[in-house]
């Protein structure tokens, strides 16, 4: 099975303090959630980034760079994974974004060349710009913001990928749209306490944007929210929540 993972982007004009988000659930098997680690990354030749990756692998999944780029990802599959296994790699790519100086050069490592594995990117920049892409080994598709805000889960939602993956997953189906529906309710704007809300939110439980283990499932397919997370990109910080979000507080990490 992919992993579950509800992902979102906030432009300033869809929150309360004015400042752009990216974020999300990530969701895989709960024996991960020990070895995930926040890291901060001070290359001599290019930006400095928070990130959040399992250890031992390079990049990281999901984070933002001094030049308040941001990133947030989701698991989809096509049947054409794998064909092309000398591409390059998912986690590689993810390390460019992380690593641009500029928006264009964080969308081009996801757009310009074949991928070996689909995988879906929510990029966001704190001047208030966020794009989804939607990438398989052949295709790639886009989806922008709807008033500010702008979320996915674990299907493609553009025609023509050879992939239903809601038939794995048919909570995907109501996740992107509920968190949607959360995050643009404030009349406000959205403010931190509602998005921590938006991600611990249990319709659908245990299949819910909070995801808690189907103790119902056969031991292989048993996934659970291994770490929540928010980007602000407009301070360039991460607030991070380990496990389920309704299990734990967020704590905050700042680029220095």
């Amino acid at each position: 099975r992919t992993d579950g993972c509800t992902s979102f982007a906030l432009l300033p004009e869809a929150t309360a303090d004015g400042h752009a988000y990216v974020g999300q659930n990530w969701d895989w098997i709960p024996a991960v959630a020990d070895a995930l680690v926040v890291t901060e990354v001070h290359p001599d030749d290019g930006p400095g980034h928070l990130g959040i990756t399992e250890a031992g692998i390079v990049g990281a999944k999901m984070g933002v760079n001094e030049h308040g780029i941001g990133l947030a990802v989701n698991g989809v599959v096509t049947p054409d994974d794998g064909e092309s296994p000398f591409q390059k790699p998912f986690h590689v790519r993810c390390r460019e974004v992380l690593s641009a100086e500029r928006y264009d050069k964080a969308l081009e490592p996801l757009v310009a060349t074949p991928h070996a594995c689909s995988a879906n990117f929510v990029v966001g920049h704190g001047d208030g710009e966020a794009i989804d892409i939607e990438a398989a080994p052949n295709r790639v598709g886009y989806l922008h913001p709807d008033d500010g805000v702008l979320t996915h889960s674990n299907h493609f939602r553009n025609d023509g990928f050879r992939s239903r993956m809601e038939r794995q997953l048919p909570d995907s189906l109501y996740r992107a749209r509920r968190l949607h529906r959360l995050l643009d309710d404030p009349p406000d704007g959205a403010t931190a306490e509602d998005i921590a809300a938006a991600l611990g939110d249990h319709f659908g439980r245990p299949a819910s944007i909070c995801r808690h283990v189907d103790e119902t499932a056969h031991r292989h397919e048993r996934t659970q929210t291994d770490v929540s997370v928010v980007a602000d990109l407009t301070e360039r910080s991460l607030r991070v929540a380990s496990g389920p979000p309704c299990e734990s507080s967020y704590r905050t990490y700042r680029l220095e």
